[in-house]
């Protein structure tokens, strides 16, 4: 929740879904539960959401950034607390949709060390005392599969755009340096061609694969379909 800023019902429902094992209906009604007592212990809190299916979403409070911070589990910022009064409605889509990349990548044996952008940002910081130029991906993680091991990117794409920017996205994903693939999540066939022809219109060092969002939902990481640049279709961690 720290390095996301919020979540709904629906992402820890799919937490306890994929990384647990436990049925749909009794996924939700856990994790009901578990917000539920997190609430009464005033680690977390919600908020109304008025605009969209969801009607509200869960947040850390200061109480729970501490517990955080004591344990040294807090990924991100201390100074960057996340409060309902910071929500930008137009991200929540993002927002959520890396949320939901987050739990199905981390769900498969082989993926270590997922770091969403807030997480590396920080990251930078620390290392270089001051912030990034501009950010390469929407999160980083590590793949630890038999006799190799990756370092991947991942950028979710849920919005179309300018062609232009789709070219600017993979020049930077480009020049970040230290990574051995991106993949690349689309909410739809339309936005994935998009970005696939604007890599084919450039020298391309990095691999790079997609697939759509209700694929992966649907299917994991393992069993999705994922095409390279020129739409040749294929299976992740299959030579």
């Amino acid at each position: 929740m720290a390095e996301h800023n919020y979540i709904s019902l629906d992402e820890f429902r799919d937490l306890l879904f994929y990384q647990f094992g436990l049925k749909e209906q009794s996924a939700k009604r856990a994790a009901a539960r578990y917000l539920k007592a997190l609430q009464q212990r005033q680690i977390i809190h919600s908020f109304p959401v008025h605009f969209s299916h969801k009607r509200k979403l869960y947040c850390l409070t200061g109480f729970g950034y501490g517990i955080l911070f004591d344990a040294d589990r807090l990924r991100c910022n201390p100074r960057n607390k996340f409060s309902p009064s910071k929500f930008q409605p137009n991200l929540l889509g993002h927002e959520i949709a890396v949320v939901q990349t987050r739990i199905i990548m981390e769900s498969h044996p082989y993926i270590k060390d997922f770091k969403p952008e807030k997480v590396l940002y920080y990251n930078y910081w620390q290392s270089h005392g001051k912030p990034p130029k501009g950010k390469s991906c929407d999160a980083q993680m590590k793949a630890e599969a038999p006799g190799r091991s990756y370092n991947i990117g991942v950028e979710v794409q849920i919005s179309r755009k300018a062609k232009d920017m789709y070219s600017k996205y993979i020049r930077t994903q480009e020049q970040a340096g230290g990574l051995d693939v991106v993949l690349w999540i689309c909410r739809d066939k339309t936005i994935m061609g998009g970005i696939q022809q604007a890599a084919r219109r450039q020298t391309v060092e990095l691999k790079y694969l997609f697939t759509t969002l209700p694929e992966l939902r649907a299917k994991g990481l393992a069993e999705s379909t994922w095409q390279n640049i020129e739409g040749t279709p294929g299976h992740i961690f299959r030579e």
